[in-house]
C-alpha cells in the first residue's frame, strides 16, 4: 500500500507510520511485565486479547486468571514449537505476579517514585524474567532448554512458581 499523506506545507508525502507493531521504547523501559508484552509484537497481542481472552472471559472476570492462562497456551501453540510453551508458561506467571502487584497499586506508586534506585531494580528483576524465560526461543532443543535451566538449578524457574503461587493464594 502507498500511503501518500500531506505535510504540513501541504506538500505530498509517503507516510510510513502505518503499520506498529512494536513500541521499543516502552519495551525497554517498563517496569511492569504485562506493559512489556502489550507493546511487543502488538497485531498479535491484539488478536489474542480481542478473539481469545475478550470472548472466553465471564462479564464479572472471575476466570480472568484462567482466560489468561488459556491465551497464552494459544499463543503457545500459535508459535507450534513445543519447547516454546515454557516461555509462555512462564510469561503467564509473571504477567500473573505483575497483575497483582499492580492492583496492589505498587506500579503507580513507582511511576511516581523519585527513587531511581528502586525504579532500576524493578526494571532490571523484569527484563531479566523476560530474557531468561525467552532464552528458551533460543536453544534449538529440549536438551538444551534443560541444560540451560538446570545450570541456574531452575531457582529462576521455582521462584516464578513460588511467586505465582504467593500472589494468587496467600
Amino acid at each position: 500500500f502507498n500511503y501518500i499523506i500531506k505535510d504540513e506545507k501541504g506538500e505530498k508525502v509517503v507516510a510510513f507510520d502505518r503499520v506498529d507493531n512494536c513500541n521499543i521504547y516502552m519495551i525497554e523501559t517498563s517496569i511492569s511485565n504485562g506493559t512489556k508484552m502489550q507493546y511487543w509484537n502488538r497485531n498479535i497481542h491484539l488478536w489474542l486479547k480481542y478473539y481469545v481472552y475478550i470472548r472466553l472471559q465471564k462479564p464479572d472476570r472471575s476466570n480472568a486468571g484462567f482466560v489468561s492462562f488459556i491465551t497464552f497456551i494459544t499463543s503457545a501453540f500459535w508459535h507450534g514449537e513445543p519447547k516454546y510453551r515454557v516461555f509462555f508458561v512462564s510469561m503467564f506467571l509473571l504477567e500473573q505476579i505483575c497483575k497483582y502487584i499492580h492492583i496492589w497499586g505498587y506500579f503507580k506508586k513507582m511511576e511516581s517514585d523519585t527513587n531511581k534506585v528502586r525504579k532500576f531494580f524493578f526494571w532490571f528483576m523484569f527484563f531479566w524474567a523476560q530474557d531468561y524465560a525467552g532464552l528458551s526461543f533460543v536453544h534449538f532443543s529440549w536438551k538444551d532448554n534443560l541444560s540451560f535451566y538446570s545450570s541456574f538449578y531452575y531457582i529462576p524457574n521455582i521462584l516464578m512458581l513460588l511467586g505465582y503461587v504467593y500472589v494468587t493464594f496467600i
